[in-house]
């Protein structure tokens, strides 16, 4: 059986995520969290996680930065993507990222069971119904419902200012490597093609 740990900043999703996978008994929840940071991916190692099934947008690290860590720190585990955002940009990077399943929240907790089945199979998993979810997408409804960790809307706030990555990194105490990454998220995140592009969004 599949040790899946759950990620989602909404108890509520979690613990019906949990319930549901668990009655299907296609899998066993060996945990869940809703502020992954870091120090949880020791516990993913601890735990003998195999799959993580991810929300996207998360207040602290989101998806956008955690997928890759996942993937540097921990490259066999399957990873599902489980979001409310059926924007096309978001599907494609989440794709080119490598994970292993593509979900929308819209469509109902239905096709989990099925994803965790063929992803532990070692299938990929992107039904037609999320190429549906897409195509039927209202993106200007969805681009309102947009949401930045913390670290995303300090580096907005430091772009206004300066966009000299070395200076950013400096006065948020990072590296310019983060800087320069969360800048590329930000436009995909928004849809826009430059910095001043993307400061105009705001």
């Amino acid at each position: 059986m599949t040790n899946v740990y759950l990620v989602d900043d909404h108890p509520l999703i979690l613990n019906t995520l949990a319930s549901i996978l668990e009655e299907s008994m296609c899998c066993s929840i060996v945990g869940q969290s809703s502020n992954f940071d870091e120090s949880t991916i020791d516990e993913l190692i601890h735990l003998n996680a195999e799959l993580v099934i991810l929300d996207v947008s998360m207040p602290t690290i989101d998806s956008f930065d955690l997928v890759p860590l996942l993937k540097k720190r921990v490259p066999y585990i399957k990873i599902i993507i489980y979001t409310m955002h059926s924007l096309n940009r978001y599907y494609q990077h989440f794709m080119k990222l490598g994970v292993d399943g593509y979900l929308i929240k819209s469509n109902g907790f239905g096709n989990l069971v099925e994803a965790i089945e063929e992803v532990n199979i070692g299938n990929k998993y992107f039904p037609n119904s999320i190429l549906d979810s897409i195509l039927k997408s209202d993106e200007k409804m969805e681009e309102n419902q947009l949401q930045f960790t913390k670290f995303e809307k300090d580096v907005l706030s430091e772009l206004s200012v300066s966009k000299n990555n070395k200076t950013i990194a400096d006065n948020l105490n990072c590296t310019v490597q983060k800087v320069l990454n969360t800048r590329q998220n930000l436009l995909i995140k928004t849809g826009t093609n430059n910095i001043d592009e993307l400061l105009k969004t705001f």
